[in-house]
């Protein structure tokens, strides 16, 4: 069968995203679970880094008010008494670290998706059309950007499906993304019967 289709920037995303959710059911959740570990354990000890200038300089201003004999209150001790008597001040010095490691955090986490617009604007392919020709054997795949490639389902591992989407998962771990939105039910069924045949759906 044949037909063709544009990819859009949201549509680019969703495969990369049913993309990842076949590398875990391949590699499986443990270094998932470990990387996050891994992150857990790098944010505690930064916590403790920065958190321990605040106790060293809590002793150092506790240390010169114990030992003063005058009895005028030194500056030091004066300004701890505000900071205790400032709740607001105590709070924001003990949670302002945290606060700020989570507010680093969701940044890194929406970068995230920079690198992925930049990979989607940047590729030719990404802004023509593909015309594909999906047979039992083989897929053709040609985009108006000037790319062409011939392949059987050897060099493919797995497809998965998503809305409107197909997405095939090469052993190279690169992908090919086919959009259905402009498929009919039949036609869907059809493609779906050639690739059930040809490659194993996760």
């Amino acid at each position: 069968m044949e037909f063709s289709y544009r990819v859009s920037e949201a549509e680019y995303f969703q495969a990369w995203k049913l993309r990842q959710k076949l590398l875990m059911s391949k590699y499986g959740v443990t270094k998932t679970i470990l990387f996050w570990v891994f992150i857990l354990i790098c944010l505690s000890l930064l916590w403790a880094v920065v958190q321990r200038p605040a106790h060293s300089r809590g002793s150092r201003i506790a240390a010169p008010a114990a030992v003063a004999s005058s009895p005028q209150p030194s500056a030091n001790a004066t300004s701890r008494a505000k900071e205790e008597s400032n709740p607001e001040l105590h709070a924001l010095e003990n949670f302002g670290p945290m606060i700020l490691l989570a507010t680093v955090w969701l940044l890194v986490l929406r970068a995230g998706a920079s690198p992925l617009r930049r990979l989607y604007r940047d590729d030719p392919a990404m802004q023509g059309q593909f015309a594909v020709n999906i047979t039992p054997d083989s897929i053709t795949t040609q985009n108006t950007a000037g790319t062409f490639s011939k392949s059987g389902w050897n060099v493919y591992e797995s497809w998965t499906e998503g809305k409107d989407l197909i997405v095939l998962a090469m052993r190279s771990q690169a992908h090919l993304i086919l959009n259905l939105a402009s498929l009919s039910d039949y036609q869907r069924n059809e493609l779906r019967a050639i690739l059930s045949t040809a490659l194993p759906q996760k």
